[in-house]
């Protein structure tokens, strides 16, 4: 499973608060399967290790 999205395009800019792309994240992770999450200007995303810290301890 692979998610990959632009952050500076204004369809997903709204991510950029760390909680609202945390739950878009979340929402497509599966059980019982890697996925590989491509991100680009994670800079703009605020408390940004907070969502990385958040996805490792999940089980998924």
């Amino acid at each position: 499973m692979r998610i990959k999205f632009l952050i500076h395009d204004l369809d997903y800019e709204e991510l950029t608060d760390y909680r609202k792309l945390y739950k878009y994240l979340k929402k497509r992770l599966i059980d019982g399967k890697m996925t590989y999450i491509f991100l680009d200007e994670v800079q703009n995303v605020t408390d940004f290790p907070k969502v990385l810290d958040s996805l490792y301890i999940k089980k998924t």
